[in-house]
Parts: structure tokens; sequence; C-alpha cells
């Protein structure tokens, strides 16, 4: 995650739910889209002091990991995100079960 992006994101003020959609602009694109941003209460209890390192694809700050999904939808943060899930959940079961396939 660019460390422009993870400032944003750890200057949100707004949260709903623990979720919010934010306006984004790559660097040097006069194209801008909607990052639906999701965070969670980390599971380990521990607190991340400061930003993680840059190279990673989350980010995880204080005591919440913060995921974000790049869209152009009108769906509803809750709708867009159930979406992502499921679409993610029959991926991975399609490559368990390709996986299980190969002998």
């Amino acid at each position: 995650m660019h460390k422009s992006l993870r400032q944003q994101i750890l200057e949100i003020d707004d949260w709903e739910n623990d979720k919010t959609k934010i306006l984004h602009t790559m660097t040097d694109s006069k194209y801008s889209f909607d990052l639906v941003i999701q965070r969670e209460l980390r599971e380990d209890g521990q607190m991340e002091m400061g930003i993680c390192d840059e190279s990673s694809e989350s980010l995880s700050c204080g005591r919440y990991m913060y995921r974000a999904i790049a869209t152009n939808s009108n769906k509803s943060n809750n709708d867009l995100i159930s979406w992502y899930n499921q679409r993610a959940d029959e991926i991975q079961t399609t490559a368990n079960k390709s996986s299980e396939l190969v002998v």
C-alpha cells in the first residue's frame, strides 16, 4: 500500500460500522475512483506502533487492520464488501477443488 494512501486512511474520522468510502486518485493521474475502506479490530489484541512495512498489501496500525476495495460501483459499502467477500470465497473454493483433482 502506498505511503500517501496509508496516511489518508489513518486520517479518516468518519467511520460508519467500521466502514467508509473515500475518493482516491493515483499519483500523476487525472482519473479518480472510490475506495471502500474496512477496518477490523485485530484478533490478537496487539497494538501496532506506527505504520507497517510500505510493501505490505494491507495496513495494520494501532488496534485495527485496514483493507481497501477500489470500485466505481454505486453499491452500498456493506453490499460491496459482501459481494467482494463472496467472490473471494468462490475463487478459493474453485482453487481448492482444482488442487484436489491434481494427483
